[in-house]
């Protein structure tokens, strides 16, 4: 089934949709686009250039009763409100970086996790580990270990403790 449009009262000029024989629906130009609703308040658009745009005037809900796969080739999953972006999840040689506009916050390499900037913890803080190493500063100069046997070790050249108040070491 074919559909083309032409000048009045002359042959088809272009084809404009081809629905085939399996029934996939073709649009065949470049800038089709696909209007949904009394308002066209979904339109399904391909440019010609960028690939596709799927807009809705209202909500946008994706509901799947399996898996939702993004397959971006570029490598990019980009976040955006209103054009703007706010977040962005990057593959970077098999690692997943997670931005903040641009900024990087977290890289996950495997089960590791490093954190690019400030980590605020507002309830506890867990170590799961007997062999678990807490450290601080760039050449981690201060450390607190905890090895499962003799409960804490820390460590640091030198030590300072600074209180206004009683110290208690029991």
């Amino acid at each position: 089934l074919q559909f083309g449009l032409g000048e009045s009262g002359s042959a088809i000029s272009r084809t404009c949709f081809t629905m085939d024989h399996d029934g996939h629906f073709y649009l065949n130009r470049d800038s089709s686009s696909l209007n949904l609703g009394a308002g066209n308040d979904v339109t399904l658009t391909h440019d010609g250039s960028t690939g596709a745009t799927l807009a809705s005037a209202g909500d946008f809900i994706i509901d799947c009763e399996a898996d939702i796969t993004l397959d971006a080739n570029g490598g990019d999953v980009k976040l955006l409100d209103g054009g703007a972006m706010y977040g962005v999840f990057t593959n970077n040689s098999g690692q997943l970086t997670i931005k903040s506009g641009a900024t990087s916050s977290l890289v996950l390499n495997g089960a590791d996790v490093t954190v690019a900037d400030d980590l605020v913890v507002t309830d506890n803080l867990s170590l799961n580990s007997d062999s678990s190493i807490f450290s601080m500063g760039a050449g981690d100069d201060f450390t607190i270990t905890h090895n499962g046997s003799t409960g804490a070790t820390i460590a640091g050249n030198p030590i300072t403790i600074d209180s206004g108040d009683d110290v208690n070491l029991d």
